[in-house]
């Protein structure tokens, strides 16, 4: 049996309402997507931020551990605000150019004092949350990320 009809104004009036309520559903939802849009835009300025960091902490490693101490003041004076990430400060910096030196500088087989900055910047570190990570002793061109390994 074929449902009766209200008269054409009901008609027009329920799909009015009808439409209304679908426009606030869509609004709704597009609330929703522009809010976790705007998370994810969010999240990705701040990954690119970490991964700035973290490209900049590498690189002191890698320049500490290879002894490019200049090369590493360098990059410091170049970029300030990469500086201000680093936990190594200028005055450690200083020191640490002082005992590369002093090692480079006395008169010894060139292997004992490579072997002395190898054993300082290489090894197992047990940080301060209790992690493990081991940095590996290559002192050669090919040293990298691979080199570091985290453990718990």
């Amino acid at each position: 049996m074929a449902k009766k009809s209200r008269g054409k104004k009901y008609d027009a009036a329920y799909l009015k309402a009808v439409e209304e309520i679908d426009k606030d559903r869509v609004n709704e939802i597009k609330l929703m997507v522009k809010s976790l849009l705007e998370a994810i835009v969010q999240a990705e300025r701040d990954r690119r931020k970490l991964d700035e960091k973290l490209a900049f902490l590498k690189a002191d490693l890698e320049d500490i551990r290879h002894g490019r101490i200049e090369k590493l003041k360098k990059r410091r004076e170049e970029d300030k605000q990469g500086s201000a990430l680093s936990p190594v400060k200028p005055a450690e910096l200083e020191k640490l150019e002082t005992y590369y030196r002093t090692l480079t500088q006395i008169p010894m087989p060139i292997t004992t004092s490579a072997t002395i900055w190898g054993s300082a910047t290489s090894g197992n570190f047990t940080l301060n949350d209790g992690s493990v990570v081991t940095v590996s002793d290559k002192s050669d061109a090919n040293a990298n990320d691979s080199d570091l390994r985290f453990g718990r």
